[in-house]
């Protein structure tokens, strides 16, 4: 029985020992951790480590390359070289429309990533996004040296091709391009220094282009302004004058014809405004593609103002009481001359959106199928008019004539038959037309009894 007994108490003692001797290796593993034990901080833990690093202090890099605007990262073709891809060209970017207009201005800048083998692919990658510090140091050294309308005299008078060293910190929380915090911007001459790290090698990059949650393409909703003022409304206006006249109430063509020209010119002053705002000077040398177009819009909207300047002014026809009125000379000429500067303002109006579909970047493709179909619009307009003027005519056919017409036409005949019953006093006898017709026996009936 002692032999058991001192048997149980090693066993017991040996098993306490192993069972402290691991409990002992686990705290210190936890303490090398720094959860003290607790399994609850053990998870805690590991959420406060990543946050710690999120947290830590960024990154400082030196990077050189060329500086884009997002708006035309967005567009996928350069604004002021709309045969341009975007990043495959940033060579070919002006300065003028980097810093002046305002789309380009106003939507930022990021820093590219020249393409290891330019030979097999011009494709720049989007490195860097600029905070608002890097995005007004690249508008006061671009303005330093280029050659823009915003621009001070300078020794440089550099055209297209902005490249930048920019410094600064990354911060690692935000996704390809990634948010660069920036210190300093200098010009592509004083590239990355040794001590400075050298030239930054990223880790993520992004080459995707389109516009990512900042709203709807300025020049989609520019051209879609003009489209609905030109393409739609004013050819329904000159199509009302002409083939809709018939419609039995008086003046229900120049009710349409009015209100569809004061509709598109209302759109065509909001979608000017809205052109100057975002895309700020079009006539500026450099970008010639848009400067034709913004002529051509420019021309055409004067022309329209010169229409409703000659509507308002526009001699009225004189009170004829029911008859065909005379028009007087002013009359004819004011007919020419709106019919005329018409017809030329809605062609010139069509070159106008062909050559805005040409400058419209991404968006050309959808631009031209609509200018199609614009062109196909009032041809499908006057065909409904003349079907509806047919069938009007038609129906105004069959129906029969007005009481009132019918009532006048027989007091004509009461009228030509009292001119020639008044005749002089005889002529009944020696007229033979006119003479009394020989009395004649009547006839008994059929059905009359005999």
């Amino acid at each position: 029985m002692n032999l058991q007994r001192a048997r149980r108490r090693v066993l017991a003692v040996a098993a306490w020992v192993l069972f402290w001797n691991h409990v002992g290796v686990v705290r210190a593993n936890e303490k090398d951790d720094g959860t003290d034990g607790d399994p609850m901080m053990t998870m805690t833990t590991d959420v406060d480590v990543n946050q710690t690093n999120n947290d830590s202090p960024p990154q400082k890099i030196c990077f050189n390359g060329y500086v884009m605007d997002y708006y035309c990262i967005g567009r996928g073709t350069l604004l002021d070289a709309p045969s341009r891809n975007t990043l495959e060209y940033p060579d070919r970017h002006s300065i003028h429309c980097l810093v002046d207009v305002g789309s380009c201005r106003n939507n930022g800048y990021e820093v590219l990533l020249d393409p290891p083998n330019p030979s097999e692919s011009r494709i720049h990658a989007r490195v860097f996004t600029l905070d608002d510090t890097g995005n007004q140091k690249v508008i006061d050294l671009a303005r330093s040296i280029g050659d823009c309308s915003s621009c001070p005299r300078n020794d440089v008078n550099q055209g297209d091709g902005f490249r930048a060293t920019v410094l600064g910190y990354i911060d690692n929380t935000t996704a390809a391009p990634q948010l660069l915090r920036v210190t300093e911007l200098r010009l592509d001459s004083e590239p990355c220094t040794p001590e400075e790290g050298g030239q930054y090698v990223p880790l993520v990059t992004s080459s995707d282009v389109g516009f990512n949650g900042v709203g709807i393409d300025p020049v989609v909703l520019h051209g879609s302004l003009m489209i609905v003022a030109w393409g739609i409304l004013v050819p329904i206006a000159v199509l009302s004058s002409i083939l809709f006249r018939h419609k039995p109430r008086t003046g229900v063509w120049f009710i349409i014809h009015r209100l569809c020209n004061g509709l598109a010119l209302f759109l065509t002053i909001v979608g000017i405004l809205y052109a100057f705002v975002k895309f700020g000077n079009v006539f500026q040398e450099g970008a010639k593609p848009s400067k034709r177009h913004g002529t051509l819009g420019m021309t055409t909207f004067s022309c329209a103002m010169i229409q409703l300047m000659m509507g308002l002014c526009r001699p009225h026809l004189p009170d004829s009481e029911g008859q065909p009125a005379q028009k007087t000379r002013q009359r004819t000429i004011f007919e020419v001359m709106h019919r005329g500067l018409g017809y030329s303002t809605v062609a010139l109006a069509y070159t106008t959106l062909y050559f805005g579909a040409q400058v419209s970047g991404t968006s050309r493709d959808r631009f031209m199928a609509a200018w199609y179909a614009v062109l196909g619009f009032p041809v499908a307009v006057a065909a409904w008019m003349l079907w509806d003027k047919f069938q009007h005519r038609h129906l105004h056919e069959e129906l029969p004539q007005p009481l009132s017409q019918r009532n006048k036409s027989q007091e004509q005949l009461k009228r030509v038959s009292s001119s020639l019953s008044s005749g002089p006093p005889g002529d009944e006898a020696t007229d033979p037309e006119l003479a009394e017709p020989p009395a004649v026996e009547s006839m008994p009936d059929d059905d009359a009894d005999v």
